[in-house]
């Protein structure tokens, strides 16, 4: 058993489109939709480099590249039921593109954008910086919404 690292896959994708609708950015929706992958793959390929033991652990899937991209590698793909449906029922060529870097036109957009080296650079944020980066703060704060709905859900039970 190993440790995992996990990398929300689709919830960078979410938060690089989020900043790019609020900016002056002209970047393509194809591009964008690469984003957290181009962030998997930049970290595969750096944990295999320094051979660390931890995997990585992709969740969070928003289209067919977030498992395309990932086949053949040494990872954790958490795949939710509809996706596995949606999956299976494609025509999506079992063969290994981990290694397969993300299409240089769509790197030169997402690199103009420096919340996305943020993610994508090995020194993008320090540990200290994380906690405060958006796509960690969206996804928080999504969790912690849920929590509370679910408190709310709770309590009109036991008021009733």
């Amino acid at each position: 058993m190993h440790p995992v690292c996990t990398i929300m896959v689709g919830r960078v994708d979410d938060y690089i489109k989020k900043v790019v609708k609020a900016s002056d950015y002209c970047i393509t929706p194809e591009a964008l939709d690469y984003a957290g992958v181009a962030v998997v793959k930049n970290a595969y390929k750096i944990y295999k480099e320094r051979g660390y033991r931890t995997k990585l652990l992709t969740a969070a899937y928003r289209n067919a590249h977030h498992f395309e991209d990932f086949i053949g590698g040494d990872i954790v793909m958490t795949i939710t039921y509809d996706w596995q449906k949606k999956f299976n029922g494609s025509d999506i060529e079992i063969k290994s593109n981990i290694d397969k870097e993300v299409d240089e036109k769509y790197m030169n957009q997402l690199m103009q954008l420096d919340e996305f080296k943020k993610a994508y650079l090995a020194d993008g944020l320090k540990p200290e910086e994380f906690e405060h980066y958006g796509a960690f703060l969206d996804t928080m704060r999504q969790f912690l919404g849920g929590y509370d709905s679910l408190v709310q859900l709770i309590r009109t039970y036991m008021v009733v």
